[in-house]
């Protein structure tokens, strides 16, 4: 279903950003919490700004749930120094 069709059916896609930086225990969990609501049409970013890259389990759906590696801030090139500038790249 692409946002079209869904905004026709009246069930908007949920896209949830989640960012954190190396915490893999706290990570697993909120990704278990997500994909354990009953809402259908969710997507779920999570912006992992550590220097250690992770990877998403083979049975994690990535059309649900993307995992984005990267701890370089885009404007400045440097080490992201806020949540506010991971949050903009996100």
């Amino acid at each position: 279903m692409n946002n079209i069709e869904s905004i026709n059916s009246g069930v908007l896609k949920i896209t949830a950003i989640m960012a954190t930086c190396g915490r893999h225990r706290c990570s697993e969990r909120s990704l278990s919490l997500f994909l354990d609501q009953d809402y259908e049409n969710k997507h779920l970013l999570i912006y992992q700004n550590s220097e250690i890259q992770q990877s998403l389990d083979q049975c994690v759906d990535p059309s649900m749930v993307t995992l984005i590696n990267n701890n370089i801030d885009s404007k400045t090139k440097i080490s992201y120094d806020s949540l506010g500038a991971i949050y903009n790249d996100a």
